[in-house]
């Protein structure tokens, strides 16, 4: 290629400075991005080791005081609904006028009702169970009946034991607060050591609903799993959830590898596994099928922009892939609005645009990486088109793990085996017990007064 020739001198210093100017500032934006990742990756380091700063930085300002949160859009209001019986009516009359104190009061033929709903507070009921010896003259043996709601060799009643269990597993409270609240509200002396032993007794005959939820997983068409921390006498367990609409299974192991969903749930499990994008669950791909959560790739996908944000080409594949994910989420949302032609269209539509999508390489490590993974389970992001009746989200898991997170940081967790045991197995009753509308503290009576109920009465309840 001939050289290009020049007039003067001046022309060719002019082309020569152009070229530097050019390479300069591809060498700042490519340090610009550089900076943008090191500032992102300093910012997580500071949140690992440093609190964050809550305080008010000008308390006297009024521009900084903390505005009233008002209604969201689209809130409906609602008002108390009228009780559907009166227990008493309080006849309510005037003697003087409350202006001018005069008792010329005339009563008027119009009147107005207030009503008003209070708590009664409860008493401690003592029953004394009087058993009568009864001779058998056949085996020549004496025997002796059981009353109703007794529980032989127990000073505390079912129903005492039952809100124990519910103000601790259900309202998060801790022994002490229970010991407290026993005392003050209700004049009844139960030590905190005796509370654990509710729970010993309660998670023993209750453990045969607890192994039924167990076997039923197998059964289910869809299951979400996730997985939280779970301290057990300074050592670090994890709590497995996996729970779908009509029952929720909770399971504390020593370790987060994927061997605990298989032991639960069993290699020949036909259903449908909805889980998050922890590596654990890629190495349940080649025995379930999946569904990834598409809220948690729009987590990801709005961190991989903020740490890229200069580079255009990162900026317009995280824009597309949160337009189609979003896309993704309402179409499965709304599956029933479509005739099945429209909604063959749209599916066919979308999973053409994410592969094409996927298939563009990236320039940075970082998001092409991200990138080929999504690539590589594309499947997994789609399946809730294939199969409507699956969630796109594993929104439903993470609000059933929540209880457990709100007692951890009250309790900090348990300090024995049987701990961690009596929690899987009492927060695994009381969750499927609500998730199916089963009065829990009726359930919690009945399991202390020796009922024998099952899932499927939990299942079936109708009030």
């Amino acid at each position: 290629m001939a050289k290009k020739k020049y007039r003067c001198r001046a022309c060719k210093c002019l082309d020569t400075y152009k070229l530097e100017i050019q390479k300069l500032r591809a060498q700042k934006k490519e340090l610009l991005c550089r900076n943008r990742q090191l500032e992102y990756e300093l910012r997580e380091i500071k949140g690992l080791v440093f609190k964050a700063d809550n305080r008010q930085k000008d308390k006297d300002s009024i521009d900084h005081l903390p505005k009233k949160r008002g209604a969201p859009v689209g809130h409906i209001g609602r008002t108390r609904g009228k009780p559907e019986r009166i227990d008493e009516e309080i006849e309510v009359s005037v003697e003087k006028c409350p202006y001018c104190g005069s008792e010329e009061l005339t009563k008027c033929a119009s009147h107005d009702d207030h009503i008003q709903e209070d708590i009664i507070m409860p008493r401690v009921k003592v029953t004394l169970y009087r058993h009568h010896g009864y001779y058998c003259r056949n085996c020549r043996k004496t025997s002796r009946g059981l009353g109703k709601n007794e529980l032989p060799g127990s000073y505390i009643g079912p129903g005492a034991k039952g809100i124990a269990n519910y103000l601790h597993y259900k309202s998060g409270l801790s022994y002490g607060k229970i010991e407290d609240f026993f005392d003050r509200f209700f004049n009844l002396n139960v030590k905190k050591s005796s509370l654990y032993g509710f729970d010993n007794q309660a998670k023993h005959k209750g453990s045969v609903i607890y192994e039924d939820i167990k076997n039923s997983l197998k059964e289910t068409k869809y299951l979400h799993v996730d997985e939280t921390g779970w301290p057990n006498d300074g050592r670090n367990f994890w709590l497995w959830c996996m729970a779908n609409k009509d029952m929720t299974f909770y399971c504390i192991d020593r370790s987060r590898k994927s061997r605990v969903v298989r032991e639960n749930i069993g290699n020949d499990y036909n259903g449908i596994i909805l889980s998050d994008f922890f590596s654990t669950y890629n190495k349940l791909a080649d025995t379930y099928r999946q569904q990834k959560c598409l809220v948690h790739l729009l987590r990801i996908n709005k961190r991989l922009l903020e740490r890229f944000p200069n580079s255009s080409r990162v900026r317009a594949f995280c824009a597309k892939l949160k337009r189609l994910v979003k896309k993704i989420i309402a179409v499965n949302k709304n599956s029933r609005k479509f005739d099945k032609i429209q909604f063959l269209e749209i599916r066919g539509y979308i999973k053409s645009q994410l592969k094409s999508l996927l298939s563009i390489p990236l320039p940075y490590p970082v998001p092409d990486k991200f990138r080929r993974k999504l690539k590589n389970r594309q499947h997994e992001l789609t399946l809730c088109l294939d199969l409507p009746h699956i969630p796109a989200h594993n929104n439903f898991v993470e609000r059933q793990i929540r209880p457990n997170v709100i007692l951890r940081k009250i309790t900090f967790g348990t300090r024995s085996i049987a701990g961690m045991e009596n929690h899987q197995t009492m927060m695994s009753l009381i969750q499927t017990a609500a998730s199916n509308n089963y009065p829990v503290l009726d359930l919690l009576k009945g399991i202390h007064s020796g009922q024998n109920l099952s899932l499927k009465q939990l299942q079936n309840y109708s009030p």
